[in-house]
């Protein structure tokens, strides 16, 4: 498994793999007939024992609306991706998510995006994506609990999360 590039994108991959899916970052994308290619910041695969679900989430930062539904369109609409898609797993139901880095929910551009991606890909601030993770750590301890009723520790491989959540213990203490 190729590394994340940035902080958010392992953050994200954390997070992925605490919802119980299989997480692949820099998944490589062919992108036309003279060799271009593109990465897919970070895939995530989960069964329910019948039908697959991938769930595809890019993230970054932009200085324009423009730039942004650019991005947007380009790294999670593309029809490149989608064939990629369906040539791992053709039946599966997908989730498609954009997070930013840099925009504020109350964003006037941000609402105006939302709306221009509803249906196709959900659309997530830092400060959302935040809240999820906080919540996604609660849930993953109450399905953890220890014979001996101490609080879980969360897996050594999510760092980054591990840090979070020691972080929030410190602040509620």
């Amino acid at each position: 498994m190729p590394f994340p590039r940035n902080w958010l994108e392992e953050l994200i991959a954390e997070y992925v793999q605490l919802e119980e899916y299989c997480v692949e970052t820099g998944h490589p994308v062919q992108t036309g007939k003279k060799g271009g290619r593109l990465e897919l910041d970070i895939l995530g695969v989960k069964t329910d024992g019948k039908i697959p679900c991938l769930w595809h989430i890019e993230a970054g930062r932009a200085r324009s609306k423009k730039e942004r539904a650019d991005k947007i369109q380009n790294q999670l609409l593309d029809p490149c991706i989608d064939e990629e898609l369906n040539r791992l797993f053709a039946t599966a139901k997908r989730k498609k998510w954009f997070v930013s880095e840099d925009i504020k929910e109350s964003s006037g551009t941000w609402q105006e995006l939302k709306k221009d991606f509803a249906g196709k890909v959900t659309l997530i601030t830092f400060e959302e994506l935040m809240r999820k993770i906080e919540e996604a750590i609660k849930q993953w301890k109450k399905r953890h609990v220890t014979e001996e009723g101490n609080p879980p520790t969360l897996p050594g491989n999510l760092w980054l999360l591990k840090m979070l959540d020691r972080m929030n213990e410190t602040r509620k203490q």
